[in-house]
């Protein structure tokens, strides 16, 4: 996905919403930040963003664990056991906050979430230049705390050759529904989506290019025109 050739073919509809850096450990632990996790057994997602994440602030931070870093599912029951069987002793994730399944660990098994704590955020910002930085209240897990993370973006990704109307009418149907969208769910729904607001749905980098349908859509509406400003090309997602 992050490939510089222009004949990729993965093109950008819209994004979604939010999910934000996010490493447990039981409470217990004498894991407090990053710099903790030094011969430490770190667990994440198989195959996932979680696992490309991890791996390059392991690689960024030099940060060597015990082990390559373990696939477990993410499920309570199945992290709960690896916590207490010593499989891991941390797990980190990319989640949306509040996030039922950790609510459910720490029901369980006490943890303490840790965001970006120990990381050098200058260092940060080279390797994930496109994230920004966002503090995170943990009311909802009942931690008087609040942390500091790296927010990323959900974005809905497409083939190039998906349909041009296709596309079109589904970013037409995000935008004219986007209120439903925010507003329908339960209160953890409610706060994961409370500062993701229309101005959020757009390409905001160089990382990829828009369908042409959504390029179409945009126009339509007046959010591109056919100034070839460096700036609006940006905006636009066009590559040179």
């Amino acid at each position: 996905y992050e490939s510089k050739n222009n004949n990729h073919n993965i093109r950008f509809i819209c994004s979604l919403g939010y999910e934000q850096f996010t490493l447990i450990t039981p409470f217990n632990s004498d894991i407090k930040n990053w710099n903790d996790i030094k011969n430490k057994k770190i667990g994440t997602i198989v195959d996932s963003s979680s696992f490309f994440i991890v791996q390059k602030i392991l690689t960024a931070f030099n940060l060597k664990t015990v082990n390559k870093v373990l696939t477990i599912k993410y499920e309570s029951g199945k992290i709960i056991k690896a916590f207490k069987d010593k499989i891991i002793d941390c797990y980190f994730v990319l989640t949306s906050h509040p996030d039922k399944t950790i609510q459910t660990i720490h029901r369980h098994t006490p943890l303490k979430i840790i965001g970006i704590e120990g990381l050098d955020k200058k260092i940060l910002s080279g390797v994930f230049s496109f994230y920004n930085f966002e503090k995170v209240n943990l009311e909802n897990y009942k931690l008087n705390h609040i942390i500091e993370t790296l927010n990323v973006k959900l974005n809905l990704l497409c083939n190039k050759n998906f349909n041009k109307k296709d596309c079109y009418s589904l970013l037409s149907a995000i935008f004219s529904q986007f209120q439903y969208i925010k507003r329908n769910g339960d209160s953890d729904y409610l706060s994961q989506m409370r500062n993701f607001n229309p101005s959020k749905l757009y390409l905001d980098n160089l990382k990829y290019t828009y369908h042409d349908g959504t390029y179409k859509f945009l126009k339509d509406i007046g959010m591109i025109t056919n100034n070839k400003s460096y700036y609006c090309k940006f905006k636009a997602g066009v590559e040179n």
